[in-house]
């Protein structure tokens, strides 16, 4: 059995589920790696990430989380996924966008921030 040339992506739709992937860079992957998140904003993180980031699944547009929601995601408390999150938005990882717009128990809309990600992951790249 060679070991060689083989790829991680798999297209699951022949086994009858849905198709499901992004491209992700390893930079990127490196350099969230370096910002000391905590296992919990990590898997948050890249959940809320790669879907985002599915243009089938989400049409690149900010997706709707419970507190419920992103605690399944990130098999954790509620009370974790309140201080992860808080977290990524202050570390300018993740944005809110209807954070003062919900009304009742809508679901609050997530997004990566992209610009300061993109600012963020150009420094590193071109460090020295």
């Amino acid at each position: 059995m060679s070991y060689e040339n083989k790829r991680l992506y798999v297209d699951v739709s022949r086994w009858g589920a849905p198709t499901r992937y992004v491209t992700f860079s390893v930079d990127l992957l490196d350099w969230l790696i370096e910002q000391n998140l905590s296992t919990i904003e990590m898997n948050l993180f890249l959940s809320i990430a790669m879907r985002y980031d599915n243009a089938h699944e989400s049409q690149r547009k900010p997706q709707g989380y419970s507190y419920a929601d992103l605690a399944n995601l990130g098999r954790c408390s509620k009370n974790a996924v309140i201080n992860a999150i808080k977290n990524l938005i202050d570390k300018k990882l993740l944005l809110c966008v209807n954070k003062n717009e919900r009304a009742g128990r809508g679901k609050l809309l997530y997004m990566p921030d992209i610009e300061n990600i993109h600012k963020a992951l150009k420094v590193y790249v071109n460090k020295p």
